[in-house]
C-alpha cells in the first residue's frame, strides 16, 4: 500500500466489499463454533420466516 488514492470501477469495488464481509462472517462463525456456540442457520434458504 502506498497511501495514494486509487480509482476502481464500481463493480470491482462492490465485489470486493461483498467478499470481504463474507470472509469476516466466516471467521466469526468458525470462532463461535469452536467455542461451542450454536449460532443458528446461516443459509437464507433454510432460515425461518424467509420467503
Amino acid at each position: 500500500m502506498t497511501g495514494q488514492p486509487k480509482s476502481l470501477q464500481l463493480g470491482t469495488l462492490l465485489t470486493h466489499v461483498f467478499h470481504h464481509q463474507t470472509h469476516h462472517r466466516g471467521q466469526i462463525t468458525t470462532l463461535l463454533s469452536q467455542l461451542g456456540v450454536d449460532f443458528g442457520e446461516t443459509d437464507m434458504a433454510w432460515m425461518p420466516d424467509v420467503n
